[in-house]
């Protein structure tokens, strides 16, 4: 009886001892460089507030340009071994997020319309473009700023707040700027306006 008690008492003290070794394994809340690598577009249309696929058509009101700025870490991951005493290890509780560090913003971003019938003809709708919550809307400007503040991946879900000089068929080319002059380009495919 009294070698069960002890066998009891080594088990449980190893068990306490590899849950308290788990919770320590957190340290310092890491700071990532994180590099833009490219830039990826793609059409949507908010219908009854429910973003669906582009088909072939859309009507102004519903159009939606996404845009994402694709990033990956400039640095190479740290691979740290843990003791685990002979026991599968597993963490206590999750430790806190990385923060996000992006020493080369986006300063700005321009949208180009390009008329599919004559490509000779483009716009810029880089005023026309932003974003629509409830009764308030926000600019290109404001949406980058917003960015930054969530740390989050980057992306933009930009609809058309004027559409009065919109071609019946057309592009869109985006550009995005960095702080450092690099710029990233991408253009979507044909988008055809109903009336």
């Amino acid at each position: 009886m009294i070698i069960l008690r002890r066998t009891i008492l080594i088990i449980a003290a190893i068990f306490t001892f590899q849950f308290l070794m788990s919770c320590l394994r957190c340290g310092p809340i890491p700071t990532l460089e994180m590099v833009y690598t490219d830039l990826s577009l793609e059409l949507s249309a908010n219908i009854d507030g429910q973003h669906t696929v582009y088909d072939d058509s859309v009507r102004k009101e519903d159009f939606l340009l996404l845009i994402f700025l694709n990033d990956q870490e400039s640095q190479v991951a740290d691979v740290k071994g843990y003791p685990n005493y002979g026991f599968s290890t597993a963490m206590a509780w999750q430790c806190p997020d990385p923060n996000f560090n992006y020493s080369d913003k986006v300063q700005s971003i321009k949208v180009l319309m390009i008329n599919q019938e004559d490509t000779s003809q483009t716009i810029d709708m880089t005023n026309a473009f932003g974003s629509r919550y409830e009764s308030e809307t926000s600019s290109i400007k404001d949406q980058i700023d917003m960015q930054y503040e969530n740390q989050e991946l980057f992306s933009l879900y930009l609809s058309l707040l004027e559409y009065d000089e919109i071609y019946k068929k057309a592009s869109f080319s985006v550009t995005a700027n960095l702080e450092s002059g690099k710029t990233f380009t991408q253009e979507t495919e044909e988008v055809i306006f109903m009336d």
